[in-house]
C-alpha cells in the first residue's frame, strides 16, 4: 500500500511566454532549484521562494526519508487515505474528492492491481 508515502499535488505554475497553469515536469526548476536563463525575464520572486521551499522538501527527503522539518508546513505521509500535499500559493494537506478519486482509483487496481486505499 501507499501508508508510506508522500504524495504531492504541485500546482505552482511555471512562468513562461505562455500561460499553461501547472504542467507535467513544471515542478522541476523549483525542486532543484535552478531557473534556467532562458527564462530570466519570467522568473519572479514568488518562483525563487517556492524553489527555496520545493528543494528544501527534496533535500530533507533525500538526507532523512522524510521532507519534513521544523521550518516548512507538515507534509504528512499516506495513510491510505486520500490526503496528498499541495505545494502552490498555498502549501498544506488536502484530501482528493471521493467520487473522483474512486475512478482513478479503481483503475489503478484493476489495471495495474494497484490498491491506493488497501482495500479488499
Amino acid at each position: 500500500g501507499c501508508n508510506s508515502t508522500f504524495i504531492v499535488q504541485f500546482t505552482h505554475e511555471k512562468p513562461g511566454p505562455k500561460k499553461d497553469g501547472a504542467i507535467h515536469d513544471g515542478h522541476v526548476p523549483f525542486f532543484l532549484n535552478y531557473f534556467s536563463p532562458n527564462l530570466k525575464k519570467y522568473w519572479t520572486d514568488s518562483d525563487f521562494q517556492m524553489g527555496k521551499v520545493a528543494s528544501k522538501y527534496l533535500i530533507n527527503f533525500c538526507r532523512t526519508g522524510d521532507p519534513n522539518d521544523e521550518t516548512l508546513p507538515k507534509w504528512e505521509k499516506s495513510k491510505g487515505n486520500r490526503a496528498y500535499f499541495e505545494m502552490g500559493d498555498w502549501c498544506g494537506m488536502k484530501e482528493l474528492d471521493e467520487n473522483k478519486s474512486n475512478i482513478v482509483f479503481d483503475f489503478l487496481k484493476e489495471k495495474y492491481q494497484f490498491d491506493f486505499l488497501n482495500k479488499n
